[in-house]
């Protein structure tokens, strides 16, 4: 089960909940199952679908995700990723490998990276500022090489 996955600290997704004063509920139980059986980033509409199949005899309603899903980013155990067209989109942020997005302003697209200058400019920042910097998971904005080239025309 997916409530049994550890954090970075070594804390199950279940004692995470709990140690925010919050109960594993049934509904927060399926919706970490969703995103856990889901690929990568997924939509609250593609999570209720995957606990909508599960849950014939009682269904969820999308509010009642999206309320989920709201709590786990607050708590960190979920990531949420706007794309260029204002996309939410929802991951594992608890034991994942920090990646980031290019995301192009001009038309939208994403790019999923590793840029290991970052790991550079965490460190920079805790010595300079003593600031520990959380860069798991974020977008960089700009506009890719086909948007430049169009602009230069």
């Amino acid at each position: 089960m997916p409530h049994d996955r550890t954090n970075a600290e070594g804390a199950t997704i279940a004692q995470t909940i709990r140690a925010s004063g919050r109960r594993l509920t049934i509904q927060r139980s399926k919706i970490l199952d969703a995103l856990h059986r889901l690929p990568g980033h997924s939509t609250a509409e593609q999570i209720h679908a995957v606990v909508s199949e599960d849950q014939l005899d009682a269904e969820m309603a999308l509010s009642t995700v999206y309320r989920n899903l709201e709590t786990l980013v607050e708590m960190g155990l979920v990531t949420a990723f706007a794309d260029g067209g204002g996309v939410i989109t929802y991951e594992w942020a608890a034991t994942e490998t920090p990646h980031h997005h290019l995301l192009c302003d001009g038309c939208g697209h994403t790019k999923e990276v590793e840029v290991e200058a970052l790991d550079a400019l965490t460190v920079e920042v805790k010595r300079e500022h003593g600031f520990a910097v959380d860069l798991r998971h974020m977008a960089i904005r700009g506009q890719c090489a086909r948007c430049q080239a169009g602009q230069s025309k």
